[in-house]
């Protein structure tokens, strides 16, 4: 199965990042894991800038990345996405200085108070942080398939969240003094795994499952829902299985991305999802 990395991997990391965003958003607007947001605000920023990066090298040149953004004003989703990518690393960057300055200003003992503008970035960082993914979707969805157009979106949405998910609940694991939020989050991101599980599942279902089968079954289902969601189900007790589960929805997402491209270029072993497609518009 032929990939085009560079796309591929400018999808993945901006998911990553927004996912990660949203935890943070979380984390703010909850007033929890406060010893841990300054590295999420930074993962989820280098996640993002990442994802900018690949993006200009799947393009070749950032000249025509600017051109692109030109469609944003057209509701083209290519150029909503890329507009929505700056904007939620603008957010993660703000953010970061704003836990910065507020840290500086704290006592050794307290938590930081990043006060009126921490939460409204926060909340900003949530919306966004849910939004982007669905954004990615909807740009990534192969036109020729129809029912990716909504199916694609809560896969990338599921996966964004289970990604971002448990990387804030590693960092907050690597801190090891917020024991309580520890087990909120590990809570959190299970509940995240299972949302990908199911997303998953119904796009997977509309295909009618013809997919590569080591892609599929090994790529998507085992290693990047079967295990995160028993890693994450262990983690209160085994607290280095975050970094497995992470590991896991990283490849479960690289994995979709691949059947995804598989669906855009006609692969002939989906000769069988596209009859259908096209039998069911023409009945239509």
């Amino acid at each position: 199965m032929s990939a085009q990395w560079p796309q591929l991997l400018y999808s993945l990391l901006v998911c990553f990042g927004s996912g990660t965003l949203a935890f943070l958003g979380i984390s703010e607007v909850t007033a929890s894991a406060h010893r841990s947001r300054k590295a999420v605000a930074i993962a989820a920023a280098l996640l993002l800038l990442l994802g900018g990066v690949a993006l200009v090298v799947s393009r070749g040149d950032i000249n025509a990345v600017i051109s692109m953004m030109n469609g944003a004003t057209r509701g083209n989703f290519k150029s909503l996405a890329i507009v929505g990518t700056i904007l939620s690393l603008f957010v993660a960057i703000a953010y970061t200085i704003v836990i910065f300055r507020a840290d500086s200003y704290a006592d050794e003992d307290e938590d930081a108070d990043t006060g009126t503008a921490g939460k409204i970035l926060g909340i900003i960082a949530l919306i966004f942080g849910i939004a982007l993914p669905v954004l990615m979707g909807l740009a990534d969805a192969p036109v020729r398939v129809p029912w990716t157009k909504w199916a694609a979106p809560l896969a990338y949405l599921g996966n964004a969240l289970a990604m971002g998910g448990t990387l804030a609940v590693s960092i907050i694991a690597l801190g090891k003094s917020e024991i309580r939020e520890f087990s909120r989050y590990s809570l959190l991101a299970l509940v995240a795994v299972a949302l990908q599980t199911a997303f998953f599942a119904i796009f997977a279902g509309n295909a009618g499952f013809a997919f590569d089968a080591l892609t599929f079954w090994g790529g998507v289902v085992v290693i990047g829902c079967v295990i995160p969601l028993v890693c994450m189900a262990m983690a209160p007790k085994i607290r280095t299985l975050v970094f497995v589960a992470t590991i896991g929805t990283v490849i479960g997402g690289i994995c979709i991305r691949l059947l995804m491209q598989a669906l855009a270029a006609g692969n002939p072993g989906l000769n069988l999802i596209f009859a259908a497609t096209q039998h069911a518009s023409l009945v239509g």
